[in-house]
């Protein structure tokens, strides 16, 4: 059973893909949404009204008066946005993976993050419960409280600092962005030669399970791995209408070669 954090009210600002998903979660479990910001009026009120509360697109109509501020925007846009909003009473949560908690720091002495480890599509309803929620806080005071929110959402909850949340950050790019980048190429080179990237889905999913049971590095296999420098040759052969597949595939080969030597 999660347990019910101190947080009562929060302001969310942005309607982005997480702000889509975590204010309604927020709302399930029985947070008052004080307000929900954002630029268009459109996507606010479509988000407003699921979670019942106003909606606004100007930033001096946020109540300065919240248990939180939660903020559900690019990376780039976050310190800008909370800089205009300085005057407000309560905690600035950032949700980022990459930006560190001292964005906050000329702007209040209440600060935490609340990053949920996933990738979030507005168009799909995310399970937060056993997601890893990465957190931190400017104080133990507001580590306990940040702590007791995520518990809410999700049953792992980990206290990182801002570096170590980084550095996960990035190795979610390499497991999430870039593996998917080289579905879009495979996909894009079969259908360039009339075949079905669907072939390719069980052996997407069982690449990631083996890699989950037994660990990527036990379970990498193909012609790198084994040497094979006469497969390899006629895949680099089969590229050559492809120079930048071709490079991405002479890189990881030899990545992987120098792996396991």
């Amino acid at each position: 059973m999660l347990q019910q954090a101190s947080i009562k009210t929060i302001v969310i600002i942005g309607t982005g893909n997480l702000a889509s998903q975590l204010a309604p979660a927020l709302a399930q479990k029985g947070f008052t949404i004080r307000a929900l910001y954002g630029r268009t009026a459109s996507s606010v009120n479509k988000l407003a009204a699921l979670v019942n509360t106003t909606g606004v697109t100007e930033l001096d109509l946020i109540p300065n008066q919240a248990d939180a501020y939660l903020f559900c925007l690019s990376d780039d846009a976050i310190p800008g946005i909370a800089m205009k909003l300085s005057h407000c009473k309560g905690i600035f949560i950032h949700t980022a993976g990459s930006l560190n908690i001292n964005i906050f720091k000329k702007l209040s002495d209440h600060a935490a993050v609340l990053y949920p480890l996933q990738t979030i599509n507005a168009n799909k309803k995310s399970n937060f419960s056993n997601l890893p929620f990465c957190i931190e806080a400017s104080s133990v005071q507001v580590l306990k409280t940040i702590h007791e929110l995520a518990s809410c959402l999700s049953s792992t909850v980990i206290e990182l600092t801002s570096e170590e949340r980084l550095k996960i950050h990035l190795s979610a790019v390499f497991v999430s962005n870039f593996s998917n980048h080289m579905y879009t190429l495979a996909s894009e080179y079969l259908q360039q030669n009339n075949l079905s990237f669907e072939l390719l889905h069980p052996l997407l999913l069982e690449t990631a399970n083996r890699a989950i049971e037994i660990g990527p590095k036990a379970s990498q296999t193909g012609p790198a791995r084994r040497c094979d420098k006469k497969t390899i040759r006629k895949h680099i052969k089969c590229l050559a209408e492809y120079p930048q597949m071709q490079k991405i595939y002479e890189e990881v080969t030899t990545s992987i070669q120098t792996e396991y030597k």
